[in-house]
């Protein structure tokens, strides 16, 4: 009966840090667990963290790419605006002229030389906004090219 009842008091006795070989066993247990539940947190955290590294990769990268897109769209209306205030300067100017010319044909002062020097400066400021114009694309064009 001896043998017995040591064989009972094994799970109860006490090892040397003062906890019994039961109790030691369940921490020891309880540590497995939560040393799994750690490590599988981990790996789940990794998995997340590179997830949402591809996404945030992702985003900057169509961001970038709207940025690219939209800087492109500006410059080309920027220059389509300045076209268009070219235009309008030049038909400002031909408008002026006509009244003038309008203005001299009502007073009865016109002559043909006076309509011609009208239109010779009238041709003179379309050329001159035609070389301003082509010299802007041709700036432009090189500034591309040197990129």
């Amino acid at each position: 009966m001896k043998k017995r009842k040591s064989e009972q008091d094994t799970p109860n006795r006490l090892t040397a840090d003062g906890l019994s070989v039961r109790e030691k066993a369940e921490i020891e247990e309880a540590t497995e667990e939560l040393k799994k539940e750690l490590t599988k947190t981990k790996d789940d955290l990794k998995i997340a963290k590179d997830e949402m590294g591809a996404d945030m990769s992702d985003l900057i990268e169509r961001l970038t790419m709207d940025k690219e897109v939209f800087e492109g769209n500006c410059e080309t209306l920027q220059k389509e605006n300045d076209e268009l205030r070219e235009e309008l300067e030049e038909v400002k100017e031909e408008l002026e002229l006509r009244k003038l010319e309008e203005e001299e044909l009502k007073e009865g002062e016109a002559t043909s030389e006076n309509t011609d020097v009208a239109q010779l400066q009238l041709t003179l400021k379309k050329v001159c906004a035609d070389f301003q114009r082509d010299k802007v694309d041709y700036e432009d064009k090189i500034a591309a090219l040197e990129d």
